[in-house]
């Protein structure tokens, strides 16, 4: 049994050495999805529920679905 618990160790450690290795890639692709896509998206969808003004200290009030209602209803007066 002995035996089979070194295999088993030198496997875990291989595998734990690889893992390490791969890690720095894996948190830059990480960073740069949540900062180029993630954050971005989000941002739109708050932008798109509140009555956003980019003036500072502006009143961004929450206006929840409204935004799309007037874009819809737009679509048909003028078509």
């Amino acid at each position: 049994m002995d035996g089979r618990n070194q295999l088993v160790r030198k496997r875990l450690e291989r595998g734990m050495k690889e893992w390490i290795a791969v890690l720095p890639f894996l948190s830059v692709g990480t960073v740069l999805f949540v900062v180029f896509v993630l954050y971005p998206q989000i941002k739109n969808i708050y932008i798109s529920l509140t009555n956003y003004s980019i003036m500072p200290g502006a009143d961004n009030r929450f206006v929840g679905l409204e935004n799309y209602k007037r874009i819809f209803e737009g679509m048909h007066e003028k078509g």
